[in-house]
């Protein structure tokens, strides 16, 4: 059978019960601009996505997927790619890969012989491929590897 509904028939909602209700309705007031106290509340970041972030770095050279890295954290792959975009604005392959551009950004500074091997940097810090590396490095960098080594850099990056 097929019913009709009537403007009439239509019940309005029952708000939900004790502290679950009071929850939801902080959280609406400070997705709307209420209360800075619920908005702080809504915005904390959670201990296991700064959890992750260590364990990042202390494996850059190693493997860093989306799975060890949530079960190093005790998660769930879903929660902690709702984190990252949530609270970092990326996601945890591009965090691990801005790691570990920077990393190698900072040894190429460091290196003291303009003949050293970019490949084997790049091998260190997880690139297997030096083209998709050297890529990767000019676009997030903005010079080439082989400008670091040789100290050609704009003015507006770092200098050792």
């Amino acid at each position: 059978f097929f019913f009709k509904r009537h403007a009439s028939a239509a019940i309005p909602p029952r708000p939900l019960p004790g502290r679950l209700g009071a929850w939801f309705r902080d959280q609406r007031k400070a997705l709307a601009g209420g209360t800075r106290k619920t908005a702080v509340l809504a915005d904390a970041e959670p201990k296991y996505l700064l959890a992750a972030e260590r364990f990042i770095l202390a494996n850059l050279s190693g493997r860093c997927d989306v799975g060890s890295i949530a079960q190093s954290v005790g998660i769930s792959r879903r929660a902690l790619q709702m984190a990252f975009r949530r609270h970092r604005r990326c996601t945890i392959i591009a965090y691990v890969r801005k790691a570990r551009l920077r990393g190698a950004y900072y040894e190429l500074l460091a290196c003291d012989r303009p003949d050293a091997s970019i490949s084997r940097i790049a091998e260190k810090w997880g690139y297997h491929r030096p083209s998709r590396f050297s890529a990767d490095f000019r676009n997030e960098i903005g010079v080439t590897p082989r400008d670091v080594l040789k100290r050609q850099l704009p003015a507006g990056l770092v200098q050792p």
